[in-house]
C-alpha cells in the first residue's frame, strides 16, 4: 500500500538521527511510478537542509537523477558527486525499482536491477545535521520541488549493496531485522499520519507539516509494486507451423536474453529480414569484446544462441548484433 505524492505540497520528514548520515558506504531503493516523467528537478528524497544526498528527476529529460554534496573550504555546499542521470527513459504510471549504491569510491546507479551508471565520489566532508524529507526538498525552512508520483518499499542500508544484491534482493520483502538497514518502510499502514521504520532505529516517518490531517499529506492508495520479474513472453505461433496461416514480414530485431539476470547460460534470440552476413557480439562495460557467438551469414527468420559465461565475472554486459545496414544493442545482468 504506496504512499501518493501530489507534486503540489505532499511530504513526508523523518527527523535527523545518527543512523541516516550515510558517509562511508550506503544503498538506498525503493519502488516508484509517476504519471509525469517530465518533472524538472522535483525530489523523491532529500537529506540534509542543502543537499547532502537526494535523488529525484532530471530537468526536461525523463530521468532519474541525483547528488551528494560536500562543504568547501569556506563551509559553502557544493554538489561533488552526480548520482546519473538514468540511461533508462522513465514511462508514465509504469513501477521502477531505483538503487543507488555507494562502495566508499564509486557511486552506482541501478534501473530494475540493471546497473546504469558509475562515479568516482567524493563525500568528505558532509553535512549531517537535515532531516530526511521525502516527495520535496526543504531549504531554508521552505518546502517546494514537490514529487509527482508513487513510493513503495523504501530501504536505506549504511553498507554498500552489491550488483547481485540489488538484482535478486529488489522484490524482496524485509522483516526489518536485517543487518545494516538503517531505515526500512514498506508503507503498509494504509492510513495514518505515521509510516513506520521496521529497522531497529526507529526512524519514524511523519506525514506532512504537522501532526494533523491536512492538504500537505501524502494520500494511501491501493496499489502494489511488482512482486515478481515479469513473465517471459510467449514465442510467436510462426506461420509454418500452420498452412492455414500466412507468415507476417520478418523485422530485424534483437530480443532481451532470457533468462535475465542469469548465471551461467542464457538464450539471446534475434530476427532477420533477410538473408545476410550477421555478427553477434558481446562486450563488457568497459566496451571490451569477450565473446563472439554468431560471425557468418544467417537466413532471413528467427535465431537463437545459448552464450554460456562459465568462465565469465559477474557484471553488466552489452550484446550488439549487425546484419548489414542494421545494428541493436542489449544489456544484460550476469550475476553468480
Amino acid at each position: 500500500m504506496p504512499l501518493q505524492f501530489d507534486g503540489l505540497n505532499d511530504f513526508a520528514k523523518v527527523l535527523n538521527h545518527p543512523s541516516l548520515v550515510l558517509v562511508d558506504s550506503f544503498a538506498i531503493e525503493f519502488w516508484f511510478n509517476t504519471p509525469s516523467p517530465i518533472q524538472g528537478w522535483t525530489r523523491i528524497l532529500e537529506k540534509g537542509a542543502w543537499d547532502e544526498y537526494y535523488l529525484g528527476f532530471y530537468g526536461s529529460l525523463p530521468k532519474v537523477y541525483g547528488g551528494l554534496r560536500v562543504l568547501d573550504e569556506n563551509d559553502v555546499n557544493r554538489i561533488s558527486t552526480k548520482i546519473g542521470p538514468s540511461l533508462t527513459d522513465i514511462t508514465a504510471s509504469e513501477w521502477y525499482h531505483m538503487a543507488v549504491t555507494y562502495d566508499g569510491t564509486t557511486v552506482r546507479t541501478f534501473i530494475n536491477g540493471i546497473l546504469e551508471t558509475a562515479n568516482d565520489a567524493n563525500v568528505d566532508p558532509r553535512k549531517t545535521t537535515g532531516d530526511l524529507v521525502i516527495g520535496a526538498v526543504k531549504q531554508s525552512g521552505v518546502y517546494g520541488s514537490f514529487f509527482n508520483g508513487t513510493l513503495d518499499e523504501l530501504k536505506i542500508w549504511n553498507c554498500n549493496r552489491s550488483s547481485a544484491q540489488v538484482a535478486v534482493d529488489m522484490y524482496a520483502l524485509l522483516t526489518g531485522a536485517e543487518a545494516n538497514l538503517a531505515a526500512y518502510y514498506n508503507f503498509n499502514e494504509g492510513a495514518g499520519q505515521v509510516a513506520a521504520d521496521l529497522s531497529p532505529n526507529g526512524n519514524d516517518m511523519r506525514l506532512g507539516l504537522t501532526d494533523g490531517v491536512e492538504d500537505s499529506d501524502p494520500t494511501w492508495v491501493e496499489c502494489d509494486h511488482p512482486t515478481a520479474p515479469a513473465a517471459p513472453a510467449a514465442p510467436a505461433f510462426l506461420a509454418k507451423d500452420s498452412p492455414d496461416i500466412l507468415a507476417a514480414p520478418m523485422e530485424f530485431s534483437l530480443a532481451q536474453n532470457y533468462p535475465n539476470p542469469f548465471n551461467p547460460s542464457t538464450t539471446i534470440s534475434f530476427t532477420l529480414e533477410e538473408e545476410n552476413y550477421t555478427s553477434l557480439v558481446i562486450f563488457d562495460i568497459q566496451g571490451r569484446q569477450v565473446a563472439t557467438l554468431v560471425n557468418e551469414i544467417r537466413s532471413a527468420g528467427s535465431h537463437s544462441v545459448i552464450w554460456n559465461a562459465a568462465n565469465i565475472t559477474s557484471g553488466v554486459y552489452f550484446y550488439k548484433l549487425e546484419a548489414g545496414p542494421d545494428i541493436q544493442i542489449r544489456r544484460m545482468l550476469l550475476l553468480k
